[in-house]
Order: C-alpha cells, then sequence, then structure tokens
C-alpha cells in the first residue's frame, strides 16, 4: 500500500513513459477522423451556402410527379382521398417527412375541391394535421369542404389504429390511399385493406422491416431517404435542399476516399491506411 502511494506520489520514468503510451492508443487515428469531420462539415457548410444563393433541384421521383395525377382523378370520381402520417411521435424523422408531405397534398386537394381525410395514432400529430388542412382549404377558398371529421383521432394503441384506418378504407372508399410515416406491423393491415377495396396506393417508410410490405402491396413506394427527399423536391424550398445536398456531399467525399485508399492499396501504395493510423 505504501508502494502504491510512493508510486503516485513520485511517478519513476516507466510509469511515466507507460501513461504516455496510453495516451497515444488512445489518440491513435484520432488526427485522421478529425480531419475527415472538418472536410464533411466544409462540403455541407458549401452546400448549404450555395443554396442559399441559387436554385438547386433534386432527382425526380416517379411516385410524387404521380400524386397531382391520382388527386385529379379523384376529383374526376368524385371520391376523397386518404392520408395517414403513421403511428410516430411528431418529433421522428418519417413523420415530419410525412407532415411535408401532407402539406402538399392538402393544397393540391384544396384546389381541386377534394375531400381529404387524415388519421392519426399520436394526439399531437393530430393537432398539427388538423390545422394544416384547415389552413389548406381556407387559403383555397374551399372551407366548406372542411369538417370536423376531416381529420380523426383514431387511438393511441397500434393495432386499434389499424382497425380504425380499415374500417375508414373501407366506409369511405377513397380513389387513393397514401400512407407515409412511421410505420410498424401495422403498415400490412392498412395495405391489405386498401388493396381488397382496388384502391391506388401511395406508401412510403424508412423502416427496413415494412419495405417489403409496402412494395408488396403500393402502386409506388418511397423507399428510405426518398422519404425526406420528397420534402425539398415538392417545395423547391433552399434549406430544405441544402439539408440533403450536404449530407450527399459528404457521402461521395467519404465514398471517394475509400475507392482511393483502395486503389493505392491493391498497388502497393499505403498512404491512406497510415494516414488514417496518425
Amino acid at each position: 500500500m505504501q508502494q502504491s502511494i510512493r508510486n503516485i506520489l513520485n511517478p519513476s520514468t516507466d510509469n511515466c513513459k507507460k501513461s504516455a503510451y496510453v495516451m497515444f492508443e488512445l489518440a491513435k487515428g484520432r488526427m485522421a477522423q478529425a480531419l475527415l469531420l472538418m472536410i464533411v462539415l466544409t462540403a455541407i457548410f458549401a452546400a448549404s451556402r450555395i443554396a442559399s444563393k441559387r436554385k438547386l433541384k433534386t432527382r425526380g421521383i416517379p411516385g410524387i410527379e404521380r400524386l397531382d395525377k391520382w388527386i385529379k382523378q379523384a376529383a374526376d370520381l368524385n371520391r376523397p382521398v386518404f392520408f395517414t402520417p403513421g403511428t410516430g411521435a411528431v418529433t421522428t424523422p418519417d413523420t415530419l417527412a410525412a407532415l411535408a408531405l401532407l402539406d402538399h397534398v392538402a393544397k393540391r386537394c384544396a384546389e381541386l375541391s377534394v375531400r381529404l381525410i387524415v388519421a392519426n395514432a399520436d394526439f399531437n400529430v393530430h393537432q398539427v394535421t388538423e390545422d394544416m388542412v384547415r389552413n389548406a382549404y381556407d387559403k383555397a377558398g374551399n372551407g366548406q369542404l372542411y369538417s370536423s371529421d376531416s381529420v380523426r383521432y383514431i387511438s393511441g394503441r397500434q393495432f386499434a389504429f389499424a382497425a380504425g384506418v380499415m374500417g375508414l378504407l373501407r366506409r369511405e372508399k377513397p380513389a387513393l390511399n397514401i400512407f407515409v410515416g412511421d410505420y410498424q406491423a401495422e403498415a400490412l393491415e392498412i395495405a391489405e385493406a386498401g388493396r381488397d377495396e382496388a384502391i391506388a396506393q401511395f406508401g412510403g417508410t424508412s423502416n427496413v422491416d415494412q419495405l417489403p410490405f409496402f412494395m408488396a402491396t403500393c402502386d409506388h413506394t418511397l423507399i428510405g431517404e426518398e422519404l425526406y427527399t420528397a420534402q425539398g423536391y415538392l417545395t423547391d424550398d433552399p434549406h430544405a435542399i441544402s439539408s440533403l445536398v450536404g449530407p450527399d456531399a459528404g457521402k461521395i467525399i467519404a465514398i471517394l476516399l475509400i475507392l482511393a485508399g483502395a486503389l493505392l492499396a491493391s498497388f502497393g501504395n499505403q498512404l491512406i491506411s497510415t494516414f488514417l493510423k496518425l
């Protein structure tokens, strides 16, 4: 015990060397990581600046482009459009992307005098969607088409929500069923109900466990990051587009570094691997 205390109070040269070695091991590779982080942050900043000064466009998404046609068909058939943003909270990325899509759908439905029905599983999301849909119809001068049952809170329980949505699809018989957002096992039940009623279906989620069911039952599906790209594509908002372009630029830089390292290593050059060990 006394020897341990003595070592602490009067550290030897060996102890100092061991401490320095441990610190070196902890810091190993941190310089390369810091440099890569700086490159990515610079790319994000540059993309944001470019987006704020000139108009950028994202690539086209076929399903999004077909949405307007489906809504016009609903107007011709005098049938409603159904929308549900899933079971996620208002703070989840998929729900936020779904709300951005709902804003576009509500405006188009209001302009074409199409009745829009929205079903929610979260009460906070319900309040947001209620305001969005009401404002869309009021701005289009079709406030009379909005009623208290246009936006409905079904249930916070997963399968109770699914049962309520299935019942709405069978009773209301909409021309288009849009279910985009955060979904779990209830997605398949909703999709099967829409397919049984021969309703055109547009789905989207980033949950890879549910994507096979979406692909099998929907006329078009937003897969993964397409869900987030839709916001920038629909709104033409520079800030929304820069939030997509910036991270993509960082990914491109990282991929280029990986390819450069693989090519150099193939020819016996360990420059990249040596740099990453600094």
